[in-house]
């Protein structure tokens, strides 16, 4: 099989009527943090934070060595390259402190992309997860065409599952995910439908910060 034959065509996103946008170029402002697109230069700050304790609810593992960060990081870029994934490193927005990681992937289905997202320990308890996801939020409604967006997260990540609960998501899938390690997550998938960004701010005054 010849390599043009073992290529995957793009599925990009597409963007909304009297909008452009090159996904490597996407930048997200919230009040207190950034949304900048990843780079190599971040590979040092992803290896350090992207601990067994942060990954306690996902299904990618600690990596073993700092390669393995860096392909991480390529594989990103390439999603990026073919305008079917944004992919952010969180900082704070006065001293560009590094707090996690967070993104919209195609997955090959432009119109239900998946939002993703982790913070290192010491960023949590401060209500960036949620700040994060609602400027991506926000950010699509106003610049992508979609059907709505899927939020996975394991059943007992309580704080995590406050996040879409926030944009007034319901839960609409339940599925077990194998974890790199051996074992399952018992997932839950929210859907979260176009609009839901700007009705945010009304929905979770209330709700604790995550």
């Amino acid at each position: 099989m010849n390599r043009e034959q073992t290529i995957v065509p793009a599925t990009p996103f597409m963007p909304k009527a009297g909008h452009t946008f090159l996904c490597g170029e996407v930048e997200i402002a919230a009040e207190r943090i950034l949304l900048r697109p990843i780079s190599e230069k971040d590979a040092g700050e992803i290896f350090q934070n992207f601990t067994a304790e942060v990954t306690r609810y996902m299904s990618p593992q600690p990596p073993a060595r700092f390669e393995e960060t860096l392909a991480f990081i390529s594989n990103a870029l390439e999603g990026v390259r073919r305008e079917e994934n944004l992919q952010f490193v969180i900082v704070d927005k006065k001293s560009g402190e590094f707090l996690g990681c967070c993104g919209l992937h195609g997955h090959g289905n432009p119109v239900t992309p998946e939002l993703g997202i982790w913070l290192k320990i010491s960023a949590h308890g401060n209500g960036y997860g949620k700040e994060a996801i609602i400027a991506l939020v926000q950010w699509a409604d106003r610049y992508l065409k979609y059907d709505y967006l899927t939020y996975p997260v394991d059943r007992d990540n309580i704080p995590s599952r406050k996040i879409p609960e926030s944009l007034g998501s319901e839960i609409f899938e339940e599925a077990l995910c194998p974890r790199q390690n051996g074992g399952f997550l018992d997932i839950l998938i929210y859907r979260i439908y176009p609009g839901s960004g700007e009705k945010a701010f009304e929905l979770n005054a209330a709700i604790p910060a995550v």
